[in-house]
C-alpha cells in the first residue's frame, strides 16, 4: 500500500502552498466573500440582540438572578429562526465553493469565484444538499439535545458527508443524502479522533473567526478549507489502498 497518512503539519504545509499557486489565494477570497458577510451580519445583530436583552433585564439582577436571566433570554430572544435560515444559505454556498476547492486539490482547477459560489443552485445538485443539511442538522441537534458526546461524534462522523456526496453524485446521479451520510460515516470510522485534532491543532484561526465576528472569514477559509479538502482526499486515498491490500 502506497498510500500514507499525511500528519497535520503536512497537511496545513501543502494548503499553505496550494495557496500561493497561481490566483488561488485571491479566487478562493473572493468567493469566500459573500457568505463571511452574511455570517458576521448575523453574528453582529445576534450579539445586539442579546446585550440589548441583559441591559433590559439588567446586569446586577441578571448576577443575582442568573436562572430568571436565562428564561427571559430565551423568551425575548428571536434570532433562532434567523440563525437557522443563515446556517442553510451559507452551507449551500459555502459548500458549492468547497466542491471546487475539491477539484483543485485534486486536479489543481481554478476555481471560478461567483460559478463556485452558485455551484449547487441547480438541478443536479439543489434538493440533495438541502435534504443532505437537513438530515446533519437535525439529527446532530438530537445528538446533543441527549448528550454532549453523541452529538459530536455525530458531526465529527458527518463531516465529510458533502464531499461523500459530490463524489457519489458525480458517478451515479441517483446517489442519495443518505448514502452520502452512511459514505461519511464510514470514511472516518477509526479516523473520529483524528480529526478532532486537526481542529484543536487549528483552533486558534476559528477562536480569532469568533472574536472578530467572521468579518475576516474570507480571508481565513481559503486556508482552512485546503486544509479539510487535503484532508479528505489523504484518508479517503488512504481508506481505498487499506481495502484494496485486504482483498
Amino acid at each position: 500500500m502506497t498510500e500514507h497518512l499525511m500528519t497535520y503539519r503536512q497537511l496545513k504545509q501543502k494548503a499553505k502552498g496550494q495557496l500561493k499557486e497561481g490566483t488561488n489565494r485571491r479566487d478562493l477570497m473572493l468567493a469566500y466573500l459573500l457568505p463571511s458577510l452574511i455570517q458576521a451580519a448575523v453574528a453582529i445583530i445576534t450579539y445586539l440582540m442579546v446585550f440589548a436583552l441583559i441591559q433590559k433585564f439588567g446586569i446586577d439582577k441578571a448576577l443575582t438572578d442568573p436562572d430568571g436571566f436565562q428564561n427571559y433570554l430565551q423568551s425575548g430572544n428571536r434570532t433562532g429562526s434567523m440563525n437557522t435560515i443563515q446556517s442553510l444559505v451559507n452551507t449551500m454556498l459555502i459548500q458549492g465553493v468547497n466542491f471546487g476547492v475539491l477539484d483543485l486539490v485534486r486536479r489543481k482547477e481554478r476555481v471560478q469565484p461567483l460559478h463556485a459560489l452558485l455551484g449547487l443552485f441547480n438541478g443536479q445538485w439543489f434538493w440533495g444538499a438541502i435534504s443532505l443539511w437537513i438530515f446533519m442538522y437535525f439529527l446532530t441537534l438530537m445528538g446533543l439535545s441527549f448528550f454532549l458526546i453523541p452529538g459530536i461524534l455525530l458531526a465529527l462522523g458527518w463531516r465529510q458527508a458533502f464531499w461523500v456526496f459530490k463524489d457519489g453524485h458525480e458517478t451515479n446521479q441517483r446517489f442519495s443524502s443518505i448514502s452520502a451520510l452512511i459514505g461519511s460515516w464510514r470514511l472516518m470510522r477509526g479516523f473520529k479522533g483524528d480529526l478532532l485534532g486537526l481542529y484543536v491543532s487549528m483552533i486558534g484561526w476559528y477562536l480569532l473567526e469568533n472574536i472578530t465576528f467572521h468579518l475576516f472569514d474570507w480571508a481565513i477559509n481559503p486556508y482552512l478549507q485546503l486544509v479539510h479538502a487535503n484532508y479528505y482526499e489523504n484518508r479517503r486515498a488512504y481508506k481505498i489502498a487499506a481495502q484494496a491490500a485486504q482483498s
